[in-house]
């Protein structure tokens, strides 16, 4: 899993053009695993955001598992 995530957060972090200005994407993922973290779509989605704002906190790009 950490594998997948690492290759998504690589592949939209160089940088791109947008009217005619440089732009880069700093992604920032949250994963939450069934069923440690929730056993059902809401459960496992409120994880995942979770783990995403401190991901954010941490700033940068990063991945950032459920505690």
């Amino acid at each position: 899993m950490a594998q997948i995530a690492e290759k998504i957060r690589l592949s939209l972090q160089p940088l791109f053009t947008l009217t005619n200005s440089q732009r880069q994407i700093l992604p920032r993922i949250g994963i939450a695993l069934f069923p440690r973290y929730g056993t059902d779509e809401q459960q496992l989605l409120r994880q995942a955001d979770i783990a995403m704002y401190v991901a954010k906190r941490n700033g940068g790009s990063a991945v950032h598992f459920a505690d």
